[in-house]
């Protein structure tokens, strides 16, 4: 009777060291798949916390199960990679959504969701410019974003806020951004020559054209957004000073005009100052905050905002 239960713990234990080994042979795979230009092994090591000659048994069993291993030297160390198809990349759909996970995680950079993020989006060779919630009903989302990835032009139908009807664009899209629960296509208009940005709300249709972007290369998206309120971009700068008072003061921080502003104290009122990219946004900015923001300068918002509140006035007669 001791016998029969001594020998069904050996094979209890023995399922279980198996169980784990499997385990640990499927994590190194996945790792060797996740890593395109290979691993030092060292790093396996560490990874696992075990010797390297049980890394060595693992990789056996995996040239054992037929999955090809690529082991090469580079500056004096060993590294391994897969080769033949076992190094399956991410499909476009993966790494757009990795990459939309970035922005979602920026407000937690501690997280563990962000930990892991991290290291997967440094594997990949290229990323998608994304900088969605929802999109827009009925709007084939998919061909904005292949388009983006797979840098091809984009035919959109399109109808803006001022127009009386859909109009056809042809642009070579060069990033996608989310800002204020919106998404925006930041994109080159090929017939005009010029950079735009498309609220995707108002696409009315897309598709994908099968010509290789050759514009888009001379935008550069950062440069163009560096003083951008939300998504809007201009050439005419303006050098914007807003006293936000009491009791909203205590809370400018919270809403700011742009990445680039500084706020400074003005006894219990702070200050707010922004290099901006037209008046437009800063305007809605401005009347956000209601009778609690005092426009310092420059003298062209204070103007623009007169004409809005005395349009307004006529709604309240």
């Amino acid at each position: 009777m001791g016998k029969k239960r001594s020998d069904e713990a050996d094979e209890i234990d023995l399922a279980n060291r198996g169980a784990s080994r499997a385990v640990r042979l499927l994590r190194l795979l996945d790792l060797l798949r996740s890593r395109r230009r290979g691993i030092r092994q060292r790093e396996l090591v560490e990874e696992f916390a075990v010797t390297r000659q049980t890394i060595d048994k693992y990789l056996k069993d995996l040239e054992a199960a037929g999955i090809p291993l690529v082991r090469t030297a580079r500056g004096g160390e060993a590294w391994l990679g897969l080769g033949g198809d076992w190094l399956i990349a991410p499909s476009a759909a993966e790494i757009f959504a990795l990459v939309v996970a970035r922005q979602a995680l920026q407000g937690l950079p501690n997280s563990a969701a962000t930990q892991w993020l991290a290291p997967r989006l440094r594997q990949l060779t290229t990323t998608p410019r994304v900088t969605i919630e929802a999109i827009g009903d009925g709007v084939d989302t998919d061909a904005v974003v292949r388009a983006v990835m797979d840098r091809k032009r984009l035919r959109l139908t399109y109808r803006g806020l001022k127009d009386t009807a859909s109009k056809q664009r042809l642009v070579e899209p060069i990033e996608l951004r989310f800002s204020q629960r919106a998404w925006y296509l930041f994109c080159l208009d090929v017939d005009r020559r010029e950079p735009r940005t498309f609220k995707l709300s108002r696409v009315v249709a897309a598709q994908v054209v099968d010509e290789a972007c050759s514009l888009g290369g001379v935008v550069d998206a950062e440069r163009e957004h560096e003083h951008t309120v939300s998504v809007w971009t201009s050439s005419a700068l303006y050098d914007v000073a807003v006293r936000i008072h009491p009791p909203q003061a205590r809370v400018a921080h919270e809403y700011p005009l742009t990445a680039m502003q500084t706020v400074a104290a003005d006894g219990d009122a702070v200050i707010v100052r922004a290099r901006v990219a037209g008046l437009e946004e800063v305007t809605r900015w401005v009347l956000r905050w209601g009778r609690d923001a005092e426009v310092l300068e420059p003298p062209a918002l204070r103007d623009r905002l007169r004409a809005e509140v005395q349009a307004m006035q006529a709604w309240l007669q």
